[in-house]
């Protein structure tokens, strides 16, 4: 986040935007730095993907993003 300008986030369809992180810390202050510039109606996922992992209700995989391989 130390990168982040808000003002140029685009979001098509902020009623279907989820934002999650690891545990809901960051997500929570990504989403107050786009209402700061008037982008609202993000759901943020609570608990982040700890919460996500907890409910157990959707099927996860062991997806890994391709930058993370450079």
């Amino acid at each position: 986040m130390d990168y982040l300008n808000a003002s140029e986030v685009s979001i098509d369809d902020p009623a279907n935007t989820y934002v999650h992180c690891a545990g809901g810390y960051r997500s929570v202050i990504f989403l107050s730095l786009l209402a700061q510039n008037g982008k609202t109606g993000i759901t943020n996922v609570e608990g982040g993907f700890a919460g996500i992992e907890k409910e157990n209700k959707l099927e996860l995989t062991e997806y890994v993003c391709p930058t993370t391989m450079l």
